[in-house]
């Protein structure tokens, strides 16, 4: 917790996340990064979400998580390749991005996109899609929402909950950037 009071998205982003879970029926999340790895820093779960390995306060390699892979994007190439170096892409699935150059692309292509997706990258049989939370010539964070990937298709997180994640992302932004005193 001590991490989540100390940072200003995480205690700014508590009601954007409920109304994300409950707009989504899914579990969503806050992720930051610390010292090279993503910590989870609050999540919301909506009527149909599914608990999966991840809980507040928990910590994981950035490569396998849509939020992760946003943070990752947002940085610069050294700091890419100090976390690359220090962490390494281990494999959790066969999906799993292992390979320097492939995560490379795929942080283009998020860059391009502007979201990403963690398809069965870290547990199998669980697909999530995030959005980045950004400042001015920073990355504050990346919400997500997870759940099954038989009910979380490619198809509903491009259609459906792309939009809505990107409206809470964009709130949330505004919201850090224009605190109520």
């Amino acid at each position: 917790m001590f991490v989540k009071n100390n940072r200003a998205i995480g205690r700014m982003g508590g009601p954007i996340l409920e109304e994300l879970a409950a707009e989504t029926g899914e579990v969503a999340w806050i992720i930051v990064e610390e010292h090279g790895k993503a910590v989870y820093l609050d999540k919301a779960m909506g009527e149909r979400a599914v608990q999966t390995h991840a809980s507040v306060g928990g910590r994981a390699r950035l490569h396998h998580l849509a939020t992760g892979k946003l943070i990752l994007a947002y940085l610069s190439e050294e700091r890419v390749e100090e976390i690359i170096d220090r962490h390494g892409l281990p494999k959790l699935t066969p999906n799993t991005i292992t390979d320097p150059n492939k995560l490379r692309a795929e942080l283009d292509r998020i860059r391009e996109e502007g979201i990403a997706l963690n398809n069965k990258e870290t547990v199998d049989g669980v697909r999530a899609i995030g959005a980045p939370v950004l400042g001015q010539e920073t990355i504050h964070g990346a919400i997500s929402v997870s759940g099954p990937a038989n009910r979380l298709t490619v198809d509903r997180c491009h259609e459906e909950i792309k939009p809505t994640l990107l409206e809470a992302a964009n709130e949330l932004e505004l919201k850090l950037q224009y605190p109520q005193n």
